[in-house]
């Protein structure tokens, strides 16, 4: 799948990917009590930002990775058996959760969790994600809310979702 955008919008993603935003660390001896909490708020934010953006790039990849070249089952090459495809990413290759595994360095499993994990805001938690995207949200919350409704079907998980995150924040897992 191609990427989107003009060549030049590609182009100029593609110079900053290489030039990646530096982290911004204070020098914490100096902060007082207030500014350190005031960066431990700043900081719970910019994880969830940072979670968002993943599962957006998880998801980009996906896209980039249909199942169009994929062996078809029974034939030499097709996943079988505990390799099976993941069935929760529906039109991506059966070999993707491999590749993302290699990709991030991590296990097959983790890989897997977390690219159903971004498929389940995609299609059944758009809010969620959009609050974890604004820093609204921590990543342990939105989590929890995948880990109880990525099973449930989108529309009722929408609706389940639209009673409880405007104070999921409050509560505590």
């Amino acid at each position: 799948m191609s990427a989107g955008g003009s060549r030049f919008e590609r182009g100029l993603a593609a110079l900053l990917a290489e030039r990646p935003v530096p982290f911004r660390r204070l020098p914490v001896a100096l902060l007082s009590r207030e500014h350190k909490a005031r960066e431990l708020q700043r900081l719970a934010a910019l994880k969830a930002q940072t979670a968002a953006y993943e599962a957006e790039l998880v998801l980009g990849l996906a896209d980039d990775s249909p199942d169009d070249d994929d062996p078809p089952p029974g034939t030499p090459g097709a996943r079988s058996g505990s390799w099976a495809p993941d069935p929760e990413l529906p039109g991506v290759s059966e070999f993707f959760t491999a590749e993302l595994a290699v990709v991030l360095n991590v296990g097959r499993p983790t890989a897997s969790t977390l690219a159903k994990r971004a498929w389940t805001y995609r299609e059944s938690l758009p809010a969620t994600w959009a609050a974890l995207a604004a820093g609204e949200l921590d990543e342990r919350r939105a989590m929890v809310l995948v880990d109880v409704l990525q099973w449930t079907a989108p529309a009722l998980a929408r609706q389940v979702e639209s009673r409880l995150l405007p104070r999921a924040a409050e509560w505590t897992l």
